[in-house]
């Protein structure tokens, strides 16, 4: 036979007219109970908690510490103390080793020990070989104890803290968690305090050594697992942590946590940088000491926790409104346990989402879970039991943390227990009593614009301000002396520059050379109109890359894709403070002052700028505080054209680093340069 598809098909013929079993059908044995190790536990008089699980598979040793303080701790007006706090107790060194040595020594031993501190409570860990474990466990036992703080860490880490401040509103993601937060519990409450730039600049050296001091005031546990003898390294653990301070009951300060379901209400967040719109529906709960939380933890898988929810299969599967949905009740350390929903969804959907989600709510509390809802559900959990425990470090570290937030020892068996025991009776009971949506707070961050119905159509709608406040500025120190001082700088780098009559005449400019950013280079050509139109054109491999300055919108053009932005009057007159020729010419709007051979300029929108100049009292720098950091343009190169002396080559550096340079090849002053070069294309409609 020479066709080989009907050959196929008469060989599997009489397969496919068997009757296949159905996967329901399989016998599934029972799951083998989980034989969790026992840890020992030990409790120093000094009120330190250590447990040990030892495990000598591989010679390797790792431990894991919890601190009683976190942000929730912050003093007022100090808010990313904590942060910082548990940033440079690993990196700023400890007595006899700065924070650079720690870094060579740990990495050549391979080796690690970090340190951070959460909303509520920090964290201490360390990694390592068995032969070196005396010497890591010291650093370690330094780290936690001895933390030196030192000043050049500490400026570095604010830096990287005012970095992370101007890009908190980036993701639609982290700006839903935090004021979903705020929403809940206030936005005057500590839960919703989060560093600002004039926080950061306030904390000191002194601040994290009291802030310090006062974790190792509290209680601590520290579990250590791996392949170590556990009577000797008990004994080297008691010496190393003598100097621990702290008490067997917590000194943290007391958390004032809101009683009832919450606020509830409709808050909005406008985002008009994104298509999609972010959702997240909910109210305080009940924590995990409650009778009901075992039944509302199954609720949730029911609901909203995982492909085979009733959340997931009406918002995604049938109605195609999100790629994922939830609704969980969880309990997160040192806070009120929440119900949480939520999903992403386009904007022109965003109404139907609400109301798809709102509408599975009030489903599940109106009728019974059906009997298969309710074994897929119990399977589900008890089947990921086992992953609790599948390691040494998992289950020393479950250990230690139930004991460190007050669970008793046998929460975890009586939980597995308490789960197969649950019916679809008790879960309607806990869900008209637990899930009360018509309380709950909706948050929505998106575009108003773009959505299918107004937010007011499910309540009051709440406005919320994400603005990220300036950071606050010392007066200038301004006199009649400093400010002849500064002009007499600003007036010889304007003649040195080609003097003011050449500077006035120049009224368009184009220029020839390339955009380099890391080991790549691409052509690039720039163009000025001035006073408000600029266009540089970059070819990259992917093609041409624009970015263009309008009047008061900036776009960012590569093909298809159009991002533009409108500027605020003070964004305008900040852009023109970065151009060496715009403050030549317009020097004498701005008060000057120069105080100790640092000169500094300030617009009426209190931009600021300080200045450099190099041996040909050219402008050799400009200084900015942009995003959350420094920022330094260095201009060089300066060379002749036609009477007017321009820099060949700009290099901008932030954060320490350079990470754009600009080098020209040629200009032209004055060249005849159509408008329409500088407009800015429509942005299709999605």
């Amino acid at each position: 036979m020479r066709n080989p598809i009907l050959w196929l098909a008469l060989v599997l013929a009489p397969l496919l007219a068997q009757e296949l079993p159905s996967y329901k059908d399989l016998d599934i044995p029972e799951l083998r109970e989980v034989q969790v190790p026992e840890i020992a536990v030990h409790r120093l008089g000094n009120g330190l908690t250590i447990y040990l699980l030892e495990d000598h598979e591989l010679p390797l040793v790792r431990g894991s510490a919890m601190l009683t303080s976190g942000s929730l701790n912050d003093p007022a007006g100090k808010a990313g103390l904590a942060a910082l706090t548990g940033t440079l107790m690993r990196s700023g060194g400890v007595p006899g080793m700065s924070g650079d040595q720690l870094n060579e020594r740990l990495e050549f031993i391979a080796a690690s020990v970090e340190t951070s501190f959460a909303l509520s409570e920090g964290s201490a860990s360390f990694s390592c070989l068995k032969e070196n474990l005396g010497e890591v466990l010291g650093i370690f036992s330094k780290v936690l104890l001895e933390p030196q703080f030192a000043e050049d860490k500490l400026e570095l880490a604010k830096v990287a803290q005012r970095t992370a401040i101007a890009a908190r509103n980036d993701q639609p993601s982290e700006i839903l968690r935090r004021e979903f937060r705020a929403a809940l519990y206030g936005q005057d409450s500590t839960f919703a305090r989060k560093p600002e730039y004039a926080s950061i600049a306030a904390i000191s050296r002194e601040d994290l050594q009291a802030f310090h001091k006062g974790v190792i005031g509290n209680k601590a546990s520290l579990a250590i697992w791996g392949d170590f003898d556990s009577e000797v390294l008990l004994a080297e653990l008691s010496e190393l942590f003598e100097g621990w301070q702290g008490s067997v009951r917590s000194t943290a300060a007391t958390l004032m946590l809101p009683g009832g379901f919450g606020p509830g209400g409709i808050y909005y967040v406008e985002k008009t940088d994104v298509n999609q719109a972010s959702i997240r529906i909910g109210h305080f709960s009940v924590g995990q000491l409650h009778k009901d939380y075992v039944p509302l933890q199954v609720l949730s898988q029911i609901l909203g926790g995982g492909f085979s929810s009733r959340m997931v299969k009406e918002i995604r599967t049938r109605r195609g409104l999100a790629y994922s949905a939830y609704g969980v009740f969880v309990a997160p350390p040192g806070q009120r346990a929440l119900f949480v929903a939520g999903c992403d969804t386009k904007l022109e959907t965003t109404g139907q989402a609400i109301e798809a989600m709102l509408g599975e709510l009030e489903r599940i509390r109106s009728e019974p879970v059906t009997a298969d809802e309710l074994l897929r559900a119990q399977d589900s959990i008890l089947n990921n039991w086992v992953f609790k425990f599948d390691s040494r470090g998992a289950v020393v570290q479950r250990h230690m943390e139930d004991a460190f937030h007050g669970l008793p020892e046998d929460f975890l068996a009586s939980y597995k227990k308490r789960v197969s025991e649950v019916t679809a009776e008790e879960l309607l009971r806990v869900a008209k009593e637990h899930l009360q949506p018509e309380k709950a707070a909706i948050v929505v961050v998106g575009n108003a614009a773009g959505f299918d119905r107004p937010l007011s159509d499910f309540g009051t709608v709440t406005p919320v301000d994400i603005s990220i406040p300036a950071p606050a500025q010392e007066a200038l120190a301004i006199d009649d002396a400093s400010r002849a001082r500064g002009l007499a700088l600003l007036d010889a780098a304007a003649k040195a520059a080609g003097g003011a009559d050449k500077l006035a005449s120049l009224h368009s400019l184009k220029m020839v050379g390339n955009f380099k950013q890391g080991p790549m280079a691409f052509g690039m050509t720039h163009y000025e109109l001035l006073p408000d139109k600029a266009l540089v054109d970059i070819v990259t491999p992917g093609g041409a890359f624009q970015m263009i300055r309008n009047a008061d919108r900036m776009a960012r053009v590569m093909g298809p894709q159009i991002d533009v932005e409108s500027m605020s009057e003070a964004e305008l007159a900040a852009e023109n403070l970065t151009d060496p020729r715009w403050l030549l010419g317009h020097f004498a709007e701005l008060t000057i002052a120069e105080q100790e051979g640092v000169l500094t300029l300030e617009d009426s929108h209190e931009n600021r700028v300080e200045v450099t100049f190099n041996e040909d009292g050219l402008i050799a720098s400009l200084a900015t505080f942009q995003d959350g950091q420094d920022v330094i343009r260095r201009f060089s190169d300066y060379r002749e054209v036609e009477g007017l002396r321009l820099h060949f080559k700009m290099e901008v550096e932030s954060g320490g680093q350079v990470g754009v340079t600009l080098e020209f090849e040629s200009a032209e002053l004055n060249p005849e340069l159509d408008e329409a070069l500088f407009a800015i294309p429509e942005q299709e409609s999605p």
